[in-house]
């Protein structure tokens, strides 16, 4: 049940949305987590390897060195993290944001999350800053595929062009983002958003921080829904204290009005 300071932040939220044609979404694990992925601090949307062993340490495993000079160490955690998330569908939250950035060419969302929940749910203007953990690539001959699951791949693949390793096309620990990725990101910033709105990232998500306390520098409101302590929630305009599936379904249910379609 929302108290009546809730509803009158969710009202506060509906609004400044209602009247934004410019908007941007930055998505963290805890939208995935409402579809039952595992999530990691600082690993956002890989998910958590289930583990017996208390010295493991999955930030270690999924750091780019580990795949460079170990790849079948690197794969195994793979494998696990992909059958972690395979069977997870898109949430309520992915569907709403999917709809609202279909019916607002200028919104668009910015995922951290690498388990294609986002794309899955057919969302457009989706900017994948970490890519994607179904998305393969040879770390030689530039091949790449995108699969559906990882089942049936050996258990280190290998390019089917020229042999050699292949890696998912998403971010490790140490890796920048993907380049294009953040092409997009920065074409879209330099145009400009009414309001930028953070959604369930992670509490150590030092990059979502920079982009928030960027976007305050130039006068742009913002947004926070999540219902712990993160590194943004003391940068935000409005902070709703919810989950992102309650927080968006109360924020998206209060927009009665058409929205705005320029872009």
């Amino acid at each position: 049940m929302e108290t009546n300071a809730l509803s009158e932040l969710c009202n506060a939220v509906a609004s400044l949305l209602n009247s934004s044609r410019r908007v941007l979404f930055i998505t963290g694990a805890g939208v995935s987590a409402d579809s039952g992925v595992p999530t990691y601090r600082g690993v956002g949307g890989l998910g958590c390897h289930a583990s017996d062993d208390p010295l493991f340490d999955i930030e270690r495993e999924l750091d780019f060195e580990v795949m460079t000079l170990d790849p079948t160490r690197a794969w195994r955690t793979f494998h696990t993290m992909e059958r972690e998330s395979r069977d997870a569908a898109p949430n309520d939250a992915h569907a709403r944001l999917s709809a609202f950035c279909r019916a607002r060419p200028g919104a668009w969302t910015l995922t951290r999350n690498v388990d294609g929940l986002h794309r899955r749910a057919d969302t457009p203007n989706l900017i994948e800053l970490n890519g994607n953990l179904r998305d393969l690539e040879c770390i030689g001959c530039g091949w790449h595929e995108s699969v559906v699951s990882f089942e049936g791949l050996e258990a280190t693949p290998q390019c089917p062009s020229c042999g050699r390793v292949v890696r998912p096309r998403c971010s490790l620990v140490g890796e920048p983002p993907i380049e294009e990725a953040m092409l997009a990101l920065e074409r879209e910033l330099k145009r400009g958003f009414d309001v930028v709105a953070c959604v369930g990232a992670s509490s150590n998500a030092s990059f979502v921080a920079d982009l928030l306390g960027e976007t305050q520098a130039r006068g742009t409101p913002t947004i926070e829904i999540n219902p712990g302590e993160s590194v943004v929630a003391h940068a935000a305009h409005m902070r709703l204290p919810v989950t992102p599936a309650v927080g968006i379904a109360s924020v998206f249910e209060r927009m009665k009005t058409p929205p705005p379609h320029a872009a």
